[in-house]
C-alpha cells in the first residue's frame, strides 16, 4: 500500500512541476516562484503501516482533500500560500524634531510726515522772507525794538534783528546779504553799545522794508507796518542808604516814565513791617514832595498788628495812599519816603529793620501799562559783630 500511495505522491508532483513551469517559466529565470511550505520541508522516513494520512498532510505543505472514502483515490489539491512579509519596526534612536515655529513677519515702521518747506528750488531770498514774521518787544527802557523769525521747518526756525548785515552761511541755509530802511528812521544805539539793534520810540507808526540778496544777486523785498505801544511807568526801589538810623530813614522810590506823555500816580498800595523797634514813642511813615519837601501821606507804625511768623516783629498789608504825584514824558521822579522815631530794641540775636514793599501804583492814564521791579525799601542794622560790639547788641556804631 505504501508503494502505490508513493507512486501516486511522485506522479501528483512531476504533474504539478510541470504545470508551474509551463505557467511561469523554468525555475532559475527571473519570473520563477517558490512555493514555501508552511513548515519547512523535511525529508521524512520511509511511513510506515501505522501513519495516517492526516499525519502526512500535516507535515507537508500539500493539501490532501479525499473525494470518496478510500484514502488510495483521494486529489491531491496544492494551493500556493502568499508571501508573509514580515513586519519591520523600526525604532528611532533620536528625539523626534519639535515643529519649528513659523518666523513672525515684523511690521514695517509706520512713516512718518513732518510737514516742512517746499524746497525744491532751494532756499532763496523769496522764500526766507515768505516765511519770515516779526514782533515788537518792549525793552526795559521803554522803547521797543523789532525781532524778526523765520520759519524753515514746522518745528525749527531762526531769530534775527536788524543789527544783522547778514543771516544764514550754515548748511542747509545759504548766506544771505540783509539791510532795511524804515520811516520814520529808529533811534540808532552808540558806537560802543552791546547791542546794535535799532530801538523805535513809543506811541509811532512805523513802516520798513527789509531786503535781502543772495549769492546770485537775486535780491528780495518785504514790507512791514507797526505801531508801537505808549511805553510805560516803571518803579523800583532807589536804595540810597539801607543803614538803620536812630530818629530818621530816608529812602524813596523811583518812577521812570517811558512814555510820550505826562503820567500822574495818584495812589500806591503798599506792605509795611517793622522789627525789635521801642514802640514806646510814635513811629511815622511818609511820603514826600521832592521838590519842596512836603508830606504826601501820613502813617504810623507803632500800633500795627504783631506778625505771627517773625518774632519781635508787626506787620501791616495792602495800606492805601492817595495823592498826586506827576512825572514828566521820558523821565525819572523820586517819591521820597522816610520812617521817623526809630528806636532799636536791645534783643540778642535780633537785627532791628524797618521794610516798606509797594504793591501796586495807580496813574491816570489807561492806556500805559505799569512794572514793578524791586519794589522793595529796607532799612537794617549793621550786623553785630561780637567781637567788637559788647554783648553783640546794637549801638551808635553799628546801628546808628
Amino acid at each position: 500500500m505504501f508503494n502505490i500511495f508513493h507512486s501516486i505522491v511522485q506522479k501528483s508532483a512531476a504533474v504539478l512541476v510541470a504545470s508551474v513551469a509551463a505557467t511561469f517559466g523554468f525555475i532559475g529565470q527571473p519570473n520563477t516562484v517558490v512555493i514555501t511550505p508552511r513548515t519547512p520541508i523535511l525529508i521524512l522516513p520511509a511511513p510506515t503501516s501505522t501513519d495516517s494520512i492526516q499525519e502526512i498532510s500535516n507535515a507537508t505543505s500539500v493539501l490532501i482533500t479525499p473525494l470518496t472514502k478510500n484514502p488510495i483515490m483521494s486529489t491531491i489539491r496544492i494551493s500556493a500560500l502568499p508571501p508573509q512579509s514580515p513586519k519591520t519596526e523600526i525604532k528611532s534612536t533620536t528625539e523626534p524634531s519639535q515643529p519649528k515655529p513659523s518666523p513672525v513677519p515684523i511690521a514695517p515702521a509706520p512713516k512718518t510726515f513732518t510737514p516742512h518747506l517746499d524746497l525744491s528750488g532751494g532756499f532763496t531770498p523769496k522764500l526766507i522772507l515768505d516765511r519770515t514774521g516779526f514782533s515788537v518787544n518792549q525793552r526795559m527802557d521803554g522803547a521797543y525794538r523789532l525781532l524778526l523769525h523765520t520759519t524753515t521747518t514746522a518745528s525749527s526756525g531762526f531769530d534775527w534783528d536788524l543789527s544783522q548785515t547778514s543771516i544764514g552761511g550754515t548748511a542747509p541755509i545759504p548766506k544771505f546779504d540783509a539791510s532795511f530802511s524804515c520811516a520814520p528812521q529808529p533811534d540808532m544805539p552808540p558806537a560802543d553799545s552791546s547791542d546794535q539793534n535799532p530801538s523805535f520810540s513809543v506811541s509811532t507808526s512805523y513802516n520798513c522794508v527789509i531786503s535781502l540778496t543772495d549769492a546770485l544777486l537775486r535780491k528780495e523785498n518785504k514790507e512791514i507796518s507797526f505801531q508801537t505801544g505808549a511805553g510805560r511807568l516803571v518803579v523800583k526801589a532807589s536804595n540810597l542808604d539801607t543803614t538803620l538810623k536812630f530818629n530818621k530813614n530816608t529812602n524813596g522810590f523811583v518812577l521812570d516814565n517811558q512814555s510820550a506823555a505826562p503820567i500822574a500816580l495818584t495812589g500806591l498800595t503798599f506792605d509795611v513791617s517793622f522789627t525789635a523797634l521801642n514802640t514806646s514813642s510814635p513811629i511815622v511813615l511818609r511820603f514826600i514832595q521832592p521838590d519842596n519837601e512836603s508830606t504826601l501821606a501820613e502813617y504810623s507804625l507803632r500800633d500795627l498788628p504783631t506778625d505771627p511768623a517773625r518774632a519781635h516783629t508787626s506787620k501791616n498789608t495792602d495800606m492805601k495812599a492817595s495823592f498826586s504825584f506827576i512825572v514828566k514824558p521820558h523821565s525819572q521822579r523820586l517819591l521820597i519816603v522816610q520812617v521817623f522815631g526809630v528806636q532799636p530794641l536791645a534783643i540778642v540775636g535780633i537785627n532791628p529793620e524797618v521794610a516798606v514793599t509797594l504793591r501796586q501804583v495807580s496813574i491816570d492814564r489807561s492806556d500805559i501799562n505799569t512794572a514793578l521791579l524791586s519794589p522793595v525799601i529796607s532799612w537794617s542794622c549793621i550786623p553785630y559783630d561780637p567781637n567788637r560790639a559788647a554783648q553783640g547788641l546794637p549801638t551808635e556804631q553799628n546801628c546808628h
